[in-house]
């Protein structure tokens, strides 16, 4: 096992106090595998895929901007 030492900011730390029941060092490790889980299937996507940098470009400008306009109620000219 390797230990993992990390700087939390103290207001956060106070917050955390709150919770005694909670095993921190438990819920940090499933998130971590949660993440590197979600990155392994990203990059096996990524790996079989015959997009382009523009391509991947393009639908990130169009995701963000419908994003923008449903959580604003916004119409953004393109």
């Amino acid at each position: 096992m390797t230990d993992l030492v990390i700087d939390i900011p103290n207001d956060i730390a106070k917050e955390m106090k709150r919770f005694r029941f909670m095993n921190w060092n438990e819920k940090l490790v499933k998130d971590i595998l949660f993440f590197l889980n979600e990155r392994k299937i990203v990059e096996s996507i990524l790996a079989k895929s015959k997009l382009k940098e523009e391509d991947i470009e393009e639908i990130d400008n169009i995701v963000k901007h419908d994003l923008f306009e449903k959580y604003y109620n916004t119409k953004v000219s393109s």
